[in-house]
């Protein structure tokens, strides 16, 4: 059984509107025809070799990332640098592929609503208003049921997210209640953080000079990493699109969540 590519755009599309990604983004269909007939579905955060030949081997022929293959356009494909064995491995093999970044980040029941249920934050305001149609917005700030002492909360965080080690800027807090983090990269939020002086500020990517400022702020900050932040989405995407595809068309195809994706930093 097979449905058309773009049966399956509409109904990711519902769950995360192009509309609400940033200005910046590339989201959408990148490699691909929208009348392709799709048999099964694989679910990234990044499509790389190893993602590539997961969905080879698993027979799915869409992968649908979090993270686009590419955000500027192409002025040359060259099939000896990486981006260009990846076109060309997924031309050859007949493997489209689909990007919900930004938009699926605010989108309701997106990446960083997931970051927020697994922090244990009850409900939470957006740090950034999002376009006037998602309430949510990029980030999130609010509190725990009850205050946790640090080690407790970080001890948590730390198997809740499936990560050894993440970094701590400035002084650990004395306890944690009042939260505010943001999916993937945050840094850009720094200046909302400040103004709500949450207890403890969670986010990945944080750069030496954002860090610097945050330690002088006073605002104790976890950089837990872009890939631990966001690797949740795989499971629930793809619980999602099972869910969205049996609902629209009264049938579901074979979805998986890939098992190959690795955070490519590793503690030594």
């Amino acid at each position: 059984m097979t449905v058309p590519l773009k049966k399956i755009v509409e109904a990711l599309e519902e769950m995360a509107p192009p509309q609400l990604a940033a200005p910046w983004d590339n989201t959408g269909l990148q490699v691909g025809s929208p009348d392709a007939p799709v048999a099964s579905i694989l679910v990234s955060l990044d499509v790389t070799e190893e993602v590539v030949s997961e969905a080879a081997r698993k027979k799915a022929n869409l992968i649908v990332a979090h993270h686009p293959l590419f955000f500027h356009p192409l002025q040359r494909i060259e099939t000896d640098t990486a981006t260009g064995r990846l076109l060309g491995h997924l031309l050859t093999a007949g493997i489209s592929v689909y990007a919900a970044h930004t938009n699926l980040d605010v989108a309701a029941g997106g990446v960083n609503d997931l970051l927020g249920e697994t922090l244990g934050v009850a409900s939470w305001s957006p740090l950034q208003e999002g376009p006037p149609q998602e309430p949510r917005g990029f980030g999130g700030i609010g509190e725990l049921p009850q205050r946790m002492r640090f080690r407790q909360f970080l001890d948590a965080l730390k198997a809740a997210l499936k990560t050894d080690a993440v970094r701590l800027i400035g002084a650990p807090p004395r306890g944690v209640r009042r939260i505010a983090f943001c999916c993937g990269s945050g840094a850009a939020l720094i200046p909302q953080v400040i103004r709500c002086r949450p207890d403890l500020f969670i986010t990945g990517d944080i750069k030496y000079h954002e860090a610097l400022c945050l330690r002088m702020e006073t605002i104790p900050t976890l950089d837990i990493g872009h890939f631990p932040s966001e690797q949740g989405i795989r499971k629930s995407l793809t619980q999602r699109i099972r869910r969205a595809l049996r609902s629209r068309l009264g049938k579901t195809l074979p979805v998986y969540a890939s098992r190959s994706e690795r955070d490519p930093f590793t503690t030594v």
